[in-house]
């Protein structure tokens, strides 16, 4: 049986945006030095933690509000940070400036055309959006531009001598974040005009904001809106009534003694094969990139990394190989469904685990994927040579950044952190429990996932994310081995991360 513990005491990400075990540290005012890896630049932030709900006063007709339980007199920003996500916010008049922010997912921001079918979670942030305008006497217009257009547009806009906006979002597996960085077109967010604004090492910004690291720079910072649907990139979902009828035991039990493994793994899925007589998988994925990089973290591999202001390609590396040639003994015994067959193979109760987006439970416990069972969810199994942590893989869908040559970027920075403060996802682990998750359990392992998060730096750079994504086609297909498949890339996107070059 799976240890009970009490649920209050495991809504640990409920009381803050962040949802990184700890907070990436900025670069302090020296624009001229490099960052350091992600484990090495993260630290526990100082800002207060506590989550309440935002007020309707106006808070900016206060200089300062005593803190009657601490008795401590809080700036007007660390208020607003204590009322709402954590971000400590400057505020300031900007005098009726239009501030307009670019986004690949401004919807989340707009009304939709019929107003009735407007998420509540998109209404909240519309409110948030409107409570910035008040009190920071400022317009803020959202405009959505994809991909290739982004780009075109703010190049554009630069060669004519313009900025073509004020704040840029975009996630960088949708965009092309290394042409974006290396045209100059946003700023080092350790600019003095700024960093005292943006306050990397106190504001709780997630540790995902790592992906806004490139030249030896942070250019980009990461949170999460309210309504963002995709919170983890890579999870197992389980069928627990096939796991049930097939007597794999308490899974949730596995996870918390540390036997749910690569080698539990693969005796379970034999087991439902002899059980099923191959009527029903072991294991489906969705795609390629949400089924070999959680096996590939969760051995202590990385198919790319950032190491001292460099990508550097570490494919080749023997933990990274050995998880690979695990998902291929899992290929080679028949127990693998790929992602040709669709997500109907897991609802109809035609396979066990399910290597998806977390998103993909969301539908199934809305009613989107119509499925009778019962479905938990688990992180990938730990490899031989990981850390022991079980983890989540995730890309980020939404980094933050201030435009270059924008007027008074101090009040661009300023009204960045109050959206990321006003609209951040607050009381996390307890929205998922109600509206996606359907047991306790599996709350616990959704914090468990994001108490050890890991960042696929390979799908980064978009001039070799189909390189390698095509690479390991070739390794679920068993046409290459992996290291065959990685040998054949390792030189040209090792050549592409070398040629990254910041335009001074």
């Amino acid at each position: 049986m799976v240890k009970k513990r009490i649920f209050k005491q495991i809504v640990t990400l409920g009381t803050t945006i962040c949802i990184g075990s700890s907070l990436f540290v900025g670069c302090g005012g020296n624009t001229d030095s490099k960052l350091t890896s992600t484990k090495e630049t993260q630290k526990v932030s100082t800002t207060p933690q506590t989550s309440v709900e935002p007020k309707d006063t106006e808070t900016s007709e206060s200089t300062s509000v005593e803190d009657q339980a601490s008795e401590v007199k809080l700036s007007e920003g660390e208020q607003l940070a204590l009322d709402y996500t954590g971000f400590v916010e400057t505020p300031m008049d900007l005098g009726g400036r239009t501030i307009r922010v670019v986004s690949t997912a401004a919807s989340r921001y707009t009304w939709k055309e019929n107003k009735d079918e407007t998420p509540n979670e998109t209404i909240e942030i519309i409110n948030a959006i409107e409570s910035i305008e008040k009190d920071y006497n400022c317009n803020i217009e959202f405009e959505q531009l994809k991909g290739k257009n982004l780009v075109e547009a703010l190049l554009t806009s630069k060669a004519a001598g313009d900025t073509y906006c004020d704040i840029l979002e975009f996630g960088c597996s949708d965009t092309y974040m290394e042409q974006i960085y290396a045209a100059n077109l946003v700023m080092p967010l350790e600019d003095e005009a700024i960093n005292k604004i943006i306050k990397l090492d106190e504001n709780p910004w997630p540790s995902a904001t790592a992906f806004g690291q490139m030249f030896g720079h942070q250019y980009g910072v990461h949170f999460k809106t309210n309504n963002s649907g995709d919170l983890l990139r890579s999870v197992v979902l389980y069928n627990k009534d096939l796991a049930e009828k097939y007597n794999l035991g308490d899974l949730y039990s596995m996870v918390d003694d540390k036997s749910w493994t690569f080698e539990k793994m693969q005796e379970l899925c034999a087991s439902i094969a002899s059980q099923s007589d191959g009527t029903v998988y072991p294991i489906l994925y969705g795609k390629e990139g949400l089924y070999l990089p959680p096996l590939i973290y969760a051995n202590g591999g990385t198919v790319a990394d950032y190491k001292d202001g460099d990508y550097v390609f570490t494919g080749m590396e023997d933990k990274t190989l050995e998880a690979l040639n695990y998902a291929v003994d899992l290929q080679k015994s028949g127990y693998v469904a790929d992602e040709s067959v669709g997500d109907v193979v897991f609802t109809d109760g035609e396979a066990v685990f399910y290597f998806t987006i977390y998103a993909t439970l969301k539908k199934i416990t809305q009613g989107t994927l119509p499925m009778e069972d019962s479905v938990g969810l688990l992180p990938a199994p730990l490899g031989p040579n990981g850390d022991g942590e079980y983890n989540a893989v995730s890309y980020t869908e939404a980094l933050f950044h201030v435009m270059n040559d924008v007027e008074k970027p101090e009040e661009v920075a300023a009204v960045l952190v109050a959206i990321a403060n006003r609209t951040g996802k607050r009381d996390m682990i307890e929205t998922e429990l109600m509206n996606t998750l359907q047991d306790e359990e599996s709350a616990e392992m959704l914090d468990l996932m994001y108490n050890n998060m890991k960042y696929d730096f390979s799908r980064t750079i978009s001039t070799v994310r189909s390189t390698i994504s095509e690479a390991c086609k070739f390794i679920l297909s068993l046409e290459k081995t992996p290291k065959e498949a990685f040998e054949g890339i390792e030189s040209s996107v090792q050549t592409i991360y070398d040629e990254l070059t910041l335009t001074e």
